[in-house]
């Protein structure tokens, strides 16, 4: 059985999952009050990356990697699965994925034209 904390380090990433990866964009370059935050657009796999970096780091300051595995635990027991090792597995899995993945919407071709202006040949077509 895998830990949650080797879960998290095995995420899946997004350059396995498209073709062109770095064209994806999760956030535009930002300035607040006439301070530049970030100064380039932010790939989805770079923000995804980041986004993983903090959970480990939120889990690791409060303790929470026991707590989840005690949930996964207490949810095979209370649904009566079978095989305790490979249902705990998976339903850990699908909590690191929906913290990894919470913004892989952002892969649509309106949101990279519309909200990120990306003008990549990839996303052109035409849309209503």
């Amino acid at each position: 059985m895998k830990p949650i904390s080797l879960q998290f380090s095995e995420a899946l990433k997004v350059e396995s999952l498209l073709d062109f990866p770095d064209l994806y964009l999760a956030h535009l370059p930002r300035e607040v009050n006439g301070e530049c935050l970030r100064s380039k657009p932010e790939t989805l796999g770079e923000h995804m990356q980041l986004v993983l970096e903090y959970a480990v780091r939120i889990c690791e300051s409060n303790g929470l990697f026991s707590v989840i595995e005690k949930l996964a635990e207490e949810t095979v027991i209370l649904l009566g699965l079978i095989d305790f090792g490979i249902a705990k597995e998976c339903i850990q899995e699908m909590f690191v994925n929906a913290i990894v993945f919470h913004d892989f919407g952002k892969v649509n071709e309106h949101f990279q034209i519309e909200r990120m202006k990306n003008s990549s040949p990839v996303f052109k077509g035409n849309f209503l």
